[in-house]
């Protein structure tokens, strides 16, 4: 690179955004829309790790409030109409 930072400072952008211009997220299994941040662990085998010891590792998950649905990107719906129909009903 030329010596410039590639992350923009997001101090210096200029952003107004509004409530109304974001969409919302639905969960898909029940269509709630308040979900609650979790730790899921998973466990590294030792062949893997770097240093040749199992090891724990957080992730962060978020769990819907509703039904206790994990929040996975390929299962989220949008907040519009289209969304709150059944999967495969289409017009």
């Amino acid at each position: 690179m030329n010596g410039q930072n590639p992350v923009p400072d997001l101090r210096q952008l200029n952003m107004n955004i509004k409530m109304e211009d974001l969409q919302s997220i639905n969960c898909k299994r029940c269509r709630g829309e308040l979900f609650q941040q979790a730790v899921a662990i998973r466990k590294l085998s030792a062949l893997l790790s770097p240093d040749g010891k199992e090891k724990f590792i957080s992730v962060p998950v978020l769990v819907c409030m509703n039904c206790k649905e994990l929040l996975e990107p390929s299962r989220v719906g949008g907040g519009n109409e289209e969304s709150l129909k059944p999967e495969g009903v289409k017009g």
